[in-house]
Order: structure tokens, then C-alpha cells, then sequence
């Protein structure tokens, strides 16, 4: 796939296209903010402007999937919380409004294609992705998780993390627990039935219970092989990259986790410290995509000793399957168990 350029365009007409869209809607019969007044306002304005971050990603990698996944996901959102379903379908039309007002025709039908596409999503032509549904829970034990992370019992986290991770390999509790348990703390906060608080809690004593079960956990005799984890440029979600990390250390890898948010000036110094065979790279959020790609171009320009391969991972490489792709990275995989099957 040829990934097109980043469009400082886009991005430049950004304020005036909410400004533009709040105008639009505020004061609208169907307007869901008027009662909230400048409030309501500055919500529907950093709604829009988030839009335009997915637009542009979507533009480069000319991929309406992405566009597509993040609407059905924002609407599901927005409905949870009151607001009509027609809202947001209104709100992308109004961008396009704007775009054809002021981009030149290639980029403009672009524009217009994945627009489009978003608001036909909305209509019921796509499927929602799968983080914007309830997770599945055949054994009952991630909701059990779940429920004690949002509770706050750290106490109980670490008992029912040591409990099972001596019955089962840690990471492959990771995989088939914890994970869909933090899926599902994801899933109640978009309901509504959360708030972001009480989700910050849940994660950082996700992070205690986990790495108190790490101590513990079987390790398999050391291996000469080396990985070096990162979370991309903008990306702060760092549970599920720790949790890779630990399962390459688990399984014999010496394995450096470099965390979340890490500068992309950084990077490469650090790969030219530590020489890994594997860079696992992980990004959350459709808009990280591009700081991703810039990731990876600069490592493919180092002149490494031995070969690197790059791997792929987060809530947004798993949910666009296509995405390593995009970004010429070498494999991808969902979780520690995976990577380590895939490297």
C-alpha cells in the first residue's frame, strides 16, 4: 500500500472546519449541547476537531476502515450518554460541507469518500469493532477481575491473580483474564456506567496485581535472544506492552520496556545501546498511527550490527489488521502469548 503523505492542509483547516460544524449544529431542533451553552459548545468543538485528527490518518493510509470504526465507536460513545444517533452523522456531513469548500478536487473527493463512508457506517453498513462491544466472558472470571479492579480491592486483585496464575502460565492468563477484563472496564466506561477515575483506578491496581504475580511466576531458562518494547510517541496506555514484556522475559528473552510515551528522538539511541533482534512497538489509538510509521522509518534508517524486525501491537494495530502493513513493520500480534509464537 503507498501511504500518502501527511496534509499539513488538513490539519491547518482543522479550527475553522469546528468552528464551522459547531456553528452548524448549535442552535439546531436536534442540537443534544444547547442546553450545556458554552459548554456544550466546546464539546461538540474538540468533538469535531477529533474527527479531523481521524480524517487525516484515515486520508494517508486511504483507509476508510479506520474512519469507519472510529465513528461507530464515538456514536455507541455519545448514546450511551444521551445523545441522539443522528447527531454525529450530522456533525461528519457539516465537515464534509466545509472540506469541499476548501480543499482542491483530488483531496476533496478523498475527503468526501471516507466521510462518507463514516456517515454510511453510522447508518448500518458496518459492523462495530470489536471494542465497542461488550467483551465475551465464557468462564465468568475477567467480569470477576473487572469488578474487583473498579471496587478498588487491590487486596483481592493480587489474590485472584496469584490464584490463577498458578494453575496457568501468567501470560496465558494475561491473555485469557486479564485482558478482556480490561476490555470490559473500557466497555463500562463508554456506557457511561464508569468514570474516567474510577477506570485510572482499576488500571493502576491492574498494573500492582500483574506485576505482583510476575514475581512468582515460572520462568523457562534464558534464552540469547533480545526485544526492546516501546509504547509510540502520544501513547500512554502501557499495561498491555508490560504485559508483553513480562512474557518475553518469562519465556528466557531479556527484555527492555522502555514504557509509555516514549520520544521518537530517543528511540533509535536506545536500540543502538541494547542491539534487540525484535522492536515491539505499541499504539492504542488511531491517531498514533503516523508516530508509529516515524518510529519505524527511523529505525529502517540505523545501520544496525544484525537484523531488526519490527512487531506491532495495541488496541489499534489489533483492531486495523492491516495496519503493520501501512506502517512496514515485519509481523503484528494482540498479546504476549502471540508475540512470542510469532517471533
Amino acid at each position: 500500500m503507498t501511504v500518502r503523505p501527511i496534509s499539513p492542509l488538513l490539519k491547518r483547516l482543522g479550527p475553522a472546519a469546528a468552528d464551522y460544524a459547531v456553528q452548524r449544529s448549535i442552535g439546531s431542533v436536534d442540537d443534544p449541547y444547547a442546553a450545556l451553552g458554552e459548554r456544550g459548545r466546546e464539546f461538540c468543538r474538540q468533538d469535531t476537531l477529533a474527527h479531523v485528527d481521524i480524517l487525516d490518518v484515515a486520508l494517508q493510509f486511504g483507509s476508510n476502515e479506520a474512519f469507519c470504526q472510529y465513528a461507530l465507536w464515538l456514536g455507541k460513545v455519545l448514546e450511551a450518554r444521551g445523545l441522539p444517533g443522528g447527531h454525529l452523522a450530522a456533525s461528519l456531513r457539516h465537515l464534509g460541507e466545509f472540506f469541499t469548500g476548501e480543499l482542491a478536487e483530488g483531496e476533496r473527493q478523498d475527503v468526501m469518500r471516507i466521510v462518507e463512508a463514516g456517515i454510511r457506517a453510522l447508518a448500518g453498513g458496518w459492523a462495530a469493532p470489536e471494542y465497542a462491544l461488550e467483551p465475551a466472558d465464557e468462564g465468568g472470571e475477567s467480569r470477576q477481575l473487572a469488578e474487583t479492579l473498579v471496587r478498588g480491592d487491590a487486596l483481592h486483585a493480587n489474590a485472584l491473580l496469584l490464584e490463577w496464575s498458578q494453575a496457568d502460565w501468567l501470560p496465558a492468563v494475561v491473555q485469557r483474564i486479564v485482558r478482556p477484563a480490561m476490555g470490559r472496564i473500557g466497555w463500562w466506561w463508554q456506557q457511561g456506567r464508569i468514570s474516567v477515575a474510577e477506570e485510572h483506578l482499576a488500571t493502576e491496581i491492574a498494573h500492582r496485581a500483574v506485576d505482583n504475580a510476575f514475581t512468582r511466576a515460572e520462568r523457562k531458562p534464558r534464552r540469547q535472544r533480545t526485544v526492546l518494547l516501546a509504547c509510540v510517541e502520544g501513547n500512554r496506555h502501557a499495561l498491555g506492552l508490560r504485559t508483553v514484556a513480562d512474557a518475553f522475559d518469562l519465556d528466557g528473552w531479556t527484555a527492555y520496556n522502555l514504557g509509555a510515551d516514549v520520544p521518537l528522538a530517543t528511540l533509535p539511541r536506545m536500540i543502538a545501546a541494547f542491539q534487540p533482534e525484535l522492536v515491539g512497538l505499541s499504539v492504542s489509538m488511531t491517531q498514533q498511527l503516523p508516530a508509529a510509521r516515524q518510529a519505524i522509518e527511523a529505525i529502517r534508517e540505523m545501520r544496525p550490527t544484525r537484523p531488526i524486525r519490527v512487531m506491532l501491537g495495541g488496541l489499534a494495530s489489533n483492531s486495523l489488521q492491516e495496519a503493520w502493513q501501512w506502517l512496514g513493520a515485519d509481523l503484528a500480534a494482540p498479546d504476549g502469548v502471540r508475540a512470542i509464537e510469532a517471533a
